[in-house]
């Protein structure tokens, strides 16, 4: 038989483990800040192949979801992630 005090700690743990979980989602779904193109040490040419067109922050056609204002799709900065 369980116990009334090891129902309510265990519902305690799952009810804290569904709040951690939202709180990861919602981080996750755009709550961070961008950083400003100086920062980051935005340019207007690429690195080799690197450019900001196949970056994974890249949001066609001259936006980032990482860096504050108008990029070129040839730009590049220090966070580039492919």
């Amino acid at each position: 038989m369980i116990d009334a005090k090891s129902t309510s700690t265990r519902r305690s743990v799952v009810k804290a483990a569904g709040c951690a979980l939202a709180l990861l989602g919602l981080s996750a779904t755009g709550a961070r800040a961008k950083s400003s193109q100086s920062s980051v040490a935005y340019r207007s040419s690429p690195r080799g192949r690197e450019r900001c067109a196949n970056c994974a922050y890249f949001i066609s056609p001259r936006a980032c979801s990482a860096v504050r204002g108008a990029v070129s799709p040839n730009g590049w900065c220090d966070i580039w992630s492919g």
